[in-house]
């Protein structure tokens, strides 16, 4: 029986591979589109010294600092100019 049809073996390995590609191709077409992203945020302290003794010591120093940065990313001006750095509106 392998004797008589020993050319499907190899003709099955080309036509393999091709449906393997094209199934995984659907696959990833089909699939929701998936984004992510990170930040990276370094928080330096300030460089005069009327600035510090504002702000608490210890470890709420780090929390303050942290949450002053996230309004600051927040704020309508940093947005804005993010915009029109990348130029959002023209796109979407």
């Amino acid at each position: 029986m392998f004797k008589r049809y020993w050319w499907m073996l190899l003709a099955m390995l080309p036509v393999g591979a091709v449906v393997g590609l094209f199934v995984s191709a659907v696959i990833t077409y089909v699939m929701p589109k998936k984004y992510e992203s990170e930040i990276v945020v370094e928080l330096r302290e300030p460089s005069d010294a009327s600035a510090t003794d504002a702000a608490p010591t210890g470890s709420q120093s780090f929390k303050f600092k942290f949450e002053t940065e996230l309004e600051k990313m927040r704020s309508g001006n940093t947005l804005g100019s993010v915009v029109d750095a990348l130029e959002l509106v023209q796109r979407w």
